[in-house]
């Protein structure tokens, strides 16, 4: 969870400067959500997201 809060944290800054161009979303304060879903995956599992508009 920390790496991802650590991704997270350095994207939201990288993208306020303008190195990063478009529209982001940040999951910051989500990161148990993702790391219990994607704990119980075997190693060839996947996962697949989309972002309704």
């Amino acid at each position: 969870m920390s790496l991802i809060r650590t991704f997270e944290d350095r994207l939201h800054v990288e993208f306020q400067t303008g190195d990063i161009p478009g529209f982001i979303h940040l999951y910051a304060g989500q990161e148990a959500c993702a790391v219990g879903c994607t704990a119980h995956f075997k190693k060839q599992g996947r996962l697949r997201s989309s972002n309704r508009r």
